[in-house]
């Protein structure tokens, strides 16, 4: 049960919304129209099989009359050739709604049509074989008359249906026609019902049906179009909006990116850490903040040139953004060779074990240096201030004092780390 309920919305989720609602839209139409079909259908086939049961007891009355003139013969009232000429007149002045009548065949073949002056247009329709079968006699290439006469001998009566012009008419037009046998006289007494009436029913039915569906699917086609059109503008609009989200973020990162290093430059610096120190005051987490200098830089330059010392810098932020937590720390730079580092959501023993992480990292990636007064390898020097809620700090003061412990690493010998507590 589940597999049938959930394979249509599989197959849907293959196709695109506007695709969806094309073949929503398409059967939202085609199943009015199918069930209104098979409704009108439906009233045909039975009101067609109305037209049989008339016809079946038409022709049961007509053989039971027969069949009394057969009785009459029989028991020697009426000699056989009286007792037939007065059936057939019998017969012969029956008419029915739409002038039909009843007719006679005889079992080799032969036809006596009634009236008379109908007989010879019968017969000479039936030797152009112009009477053709339909569903309702399956049995070969033969025409429809011998057909139903060969059902009445058997004792197995079938309908057939053929095409025949009314009394005083010039169209030819859809009629049934339904035999019994009577064996004694080697007769088929039948009669056919015209079926003009069905399929003038038919169609005022399905008129009727359309004046009210017509409008009624035109309105819906109308409206599946008007949502696709919506559904696009809106999807439109959608793409045009991501668009620009994403060229507006491509420019929020660029103004708040640094063009050499790609660290946040001092905007974005300025902007999170006074956002990170009122988060000090509402959620009372601690705050660390990490200035670095690289020891000797311009020494570095004048002995390696800017563009080494650039491309320096580069790996510098590479290796310090490795050496942090994503979620939680801002790398900027803060200026020239200088960097910062906010640390939120920390306490002084974690952002004391940061610094001298990032320091002993830069040193043990030993990157050749050699300026004037400098050592071998490209060092930092780092300075720590640690805020916690029960210190009421601006920014400037938080960076003065990072500033004033980087100050006393430098003056104590670099390579190292300094801080200080508010």
């Amino acid at each position: 049960m589940q597999s049938r309920i959930t394979l249509p919305v599989g197959l849907l989720s293959h196709f695109s919304i506007t695709r969806q609602f094309i073949l929503l839209g398409a059967l939202g139409v085609f199943i009015p129209l199918l069930t209104i079909g098979f409704s009108l259908r439906t009233s045909y086939l039975l009101a067609l099989q109305d037209k049989q049961t008339q016809t079946k007891s038409l022709v049961e009355s007509a053989v039971s009359w027969t069949e009394a003139y057969v009785a009459l013969a029989k028991q020697g009232k009426l000699s056989t050739e009286d007792a037939q000429a007065d059936a057939l007149a019998a017969l012969s002045a029956v008419r029915f709604d739409d002038g039909d009548y009843y007719f006679v065949l005889s079992f080799k073949g032969a036809s006596e049509f009634l009236p008379a002056k109908e007989r010879a247009a019968v017969e000479a329709q039936i030797a152009k074989d112009s009477l053709h079968r339909s569903s309702f006699n399956q049995k070969g290439d033969k025409v429809a008359a011998l057909g139903m006469l060969e059902g009445a001998i058997e004792g197995k009566p079938e309908f057939v249906l053929y095409e025949y012009k009314k009394p005083g008419g010039t169209v030819a037009l859809p009629k049934i026609a339904y035999g019994l046998a009577v064996p004694e006289w080697g007769w088929v007494v039948g009669t056919g019902v015209y079926l003009d009436d069905l399929h003038t029913d038919f169609i005022d039915q399905l008129l009727h049906m359309a004046r009210f569906f017509v409008p009624l699917m035109i309105f819906f086609v109308a409206l599946i179009v008007m949502m696709i059109r919506t559904y696009n503008l809106t999807m439109e609009r959608h793409r045009t909006a991501q668009i620009l989200e994403a060229k507006n973020a491509v420019l929020r990162e660029m103004s708040a990116t640094d063009g050499l290093t790609g660290a946040a430059n001092r905007r974005a610096f300025d902007a999170h850490l006074a956002l990170e120190l009122e988060r000090v005051k509402t959620f009372g987490a601690g705050l660390a903040l990490i200035m670095i200098d690289v020891d000797h830089f311009k020494s570095y330059n004048d002995f390696h040139g800017h563009p080494l010392g650039d491309a320096r810098l580069r790996e510098l932020v590479t290796l310090l953004r490795s050496k942090l937590r994503d979620s939680y720390d801002l790398l900027a730079r803060y200026g020239g060779e200088e960097f910062a580092i906010i640390m939120s959501n920390i306490r002084y023993e974690q952002a004391v074990a940061a610094a001298e992480r990032v320091c002993l990292a830069v040193a043990e990636a030993r990157a050749p240096h050699g300026g004037p007064g400098a050592g071998p390898y490209v060092t930092i020097s780092v300075g720590v201030s640690v805020v916690t809620p029960d210190h009421d700090m601006t920014p400037s003061d938080l960076i003065e004092q990072a500033d004033q412990a980087l100050y006393r690493a430098k003056n104590s010998g670099r390579n190292k780390v300094d801080f200080a507590v508010a």
